[in-house]
């Protein structure tokens, strides 16, 4: 049967029959539980109670609700609820030993005026209402405390949620990633909630109302992450999630996921609807900093184009300078008439030949020209690289070495060594390019760089090394990102056979457990076993047992068992058959004799 947990300590509850209420012998707190024998019920109990003492609290909530959802009096699921909302968690009073509860998920709605707890208090009885009633008493002043300090805080831009240590303790790459931009961000004026450091002089004090307090004012929340792990690390998921119920409520705030290093794909199913920034890709941070300029507003500075005015002074063609006007208004068609009469007068007129070049791209002028043509880069074709081979020689020793027949299986253990060693690459487009040269096989931009001369020679040529550079530049950059996923990907690979190993041996020994058990249980079956269909079972159980310890032999006694049983049965058989026979003639012995004794005497 399922055994019901203490919620403040998590120790195993002696509990009365018909019983709402008990107090745990370990941490003496008094509490209300599940009036019900149910094993199913109990079972989704233990369950929620574990992921809510281990701070999972939307995960917990699903299973309460998933008990409310069938069971609609369950008192105790709506307490799990309303726990799950406030983020409750129970730990020691450094003053009395005892439990108290601390909120990880602050609200301003009052736990008293909460739907859950109403339903709490209308299917309790007295003794439990009062203990629900007390508890909550508890947790609403402390709600209070929190936002009467959260009160006392300026409010915040923007919120970065983001995972700080890894399982060792060190410092995340996220942490680093995350930090880069909180610096920028702070550069240009925005009030930043950055944990490692808007927290660093608040040691010795409860977070939440801090956290509370950035949360509900910041407008914008940028969540770091490199691993589908880090994502939904408690802490850090409890901050996302939080965000998200505040987005229902205010359409004016953006979540923002930063992810680097992992597939869109790989990020909380709850960001499949939102805009992504990939902090992998070159300008990243400077296309995140231009989307939050624009999400508040800070976008409207223009950026002055390279000044044509050489070019046209140069040029000295009137039709050439209503083609430059007209590539300014946007245009082109006008453009494109004037640049074609200008050539028509003078064919190696390579300012002409230059315009005509920018209005079939639409562009205003070179730098427009440049940075359009720069931003492509940032779409250039992807394809998927592997970082590493499958360790196909470890995984099936380690299969090998732990498979327990029947109860610890191949096909047990080998899934479990699924794991992604692909990565995301530009490279080969960006070399693509390079080899292709394309936008400078143009006839028309050719032309220009045939018959320029001055100022307009040394504008097109700087163009060129400029888009060169910066391709080269991202060339560079993306060699150093593969090499760089490379590594990690074999780092993390690396750890994740040795965590599933130790994993995969922890569950042999669990396998070993329950062989044991079994063993031990047929065997005690077996000395009571008396009928054929007992040792028929047991005879299937052993098998199942696979040579352990001297199983073989016990089945080889239960198919002795099993044929003598049999042999007696059909023996007793025969011998009734044969007791029927001479039933059936003394019977027919005595009906003739009846006859004849009539017969006689009559």
């Amino acid at each position: 049967m399922a055994i019901i947990k203490c919620k403040m300590c998590g120790g195993d509850l002696v509990i009365s029959p018909d019983s709402t209420v008990c107090e745990c012998e370990y941490c003496g707190s008094k509490q209300t539980i599940p009036n019900t024998d149910d094993e199913k019920r109990l079972k989704l109990y233990e369950r929620a109670n574990k992921l809510r003492s281990a701070c999972e609290f939307d995960k917990a909530a699903g299973v309460y609700e998933s008990i409310v959802s069938e069971y609609q009096d369950e008192a105790e699921a709506y307490w799990g609820l309303v726990l799950c909302k406030y983020g409750i968690e129970y730990v020691d009073d450094p003053k009395t030993g005892r439990k108290i509860p601390t909120c990880h998920r602050s609200s301003y709605d009052g736990i008293f005026d909460d739907a859950n707890f109403e339903l709490v208090m209308e299917n309790s009885d007295t003794i439990a209402m009062d203990v629900y009633r007390e508890e909550a008493k508890s947790i609403e002043e402390l709600r209070k405390n929190i936002l009467l300090v959260s009160s006392k805080e300026e409010p915040y831009d923007i919120f970065i949620c983001y995972k700080e240590t890894d399982e060792n303790g060190e410092r995340t790459i996220d942490s680093v990633l995350a930090q880069n931009v909180y610096d920028l961000l702070i550069d240009k004026g925005y009030k930043v909630f950055f944990s490692r450091i808007t927290l660093e002089d608040k040691l010795g004090k409860e977070y939440e109302p801090y956290i509370f307090a950035a949360l509900n004012s910041a407008k914008v929340m940028l969540a770091f992450g490199t691993s589908y792990k880090f994502y939904n690390a408690v802490w850090v998921k409890n901050e996302w999630s939080r965000f998200l119920q505040l987005m229902e409520q205010d359409q004016n705030k953006v979540l923002i996921p930063c992810y680097k290093g992992i597939d869109a794909y790989d990020m909380p199913k709850e960001f499949a609807v939102l805009q992504a920034q990939d902090m992998g890709k070159v300008g990243a941070t400077q296309d995140l900093l231009r989307g939050i300029d624009k999400i508040f507003g800070k976008d409207k500075k223009t950026e002055k184009p390279l000044d044509m005015s050489g070019v046209l002074a140069s040029d000295g063609n009137a039709t050439s300078k209503r083609g430059y006007f007209s590539l300014e208004d946007g245009d082109w068609d006008k453009a494109i008439e004037y640049f074609d009469q200008a050539l028509y007068k003078d064919a190696e007129n390579a300012s002409a030949h230059l315009g005509l070049f920018l209005a079939k791209r639409k562009c205003s002028n070179l730098d427009d020209f440049l940075k359009k043509y720069i931003e492509r880069l940032d779409n250039v074709s992807e394809n998927e690289l592997v970082a590493c081979e499958t360790d196909k020689e470890r995984i099936q020793s380690i299969v090998k070495e732990n498979v327990i027949a029947n109860y610890y299986e191949m096909s047990d253990i080998t899934p479990q060594f699924e794991f992604d060693l692909k990565f995301v690459s530009k490279l080969k487009g960006l070399e693509g390019l390079k080899r292709e040269k394309g936008i400078f096989d143009d006839s028309d931009w050719k032309k220009a760089e045939r018959f320029a001369k001055g100022e307009i020679e040394e504008k097109i040529k700087s163009t060129k090394e400029r888009y060169f550079n910066e391709l080269n530049k991202r060339i560079d950059e993306e060699k150093e990102h593969n090499n760089t996923e490379k590594a990690r990907i074999k780092n993390e690979y690396e750890n994740f056979i040795n965590t599933k190993e130790e994993e995969i041996k922890s569950q042999r020994l669990e396998a070993e457990a329950e062989r044991e058990n079994d063993y031990v249980s047929c065997c005690e079956e077996f000395e009571n076993a008396e009928s054929e269909m007992d040792f028929e079972w047991l005879f299937d159980d052993f098998q199942k047992l696979s040579g352990y310890k001297d199983s073989e032999k016990i089945k080889a006694e239960c198919e002795a068992k099993i044929k003598e049983l049999q042999r007696l049965e059909k023996e007793k058989q025969e011998r009734e058959k044969k007791n029927n026979e001479i039933m059936a003639f003394c019977a027919l012995a005595a009906i003739a004799l009846l006859i004849v004794l009539i017969y006689i005497f009559n």
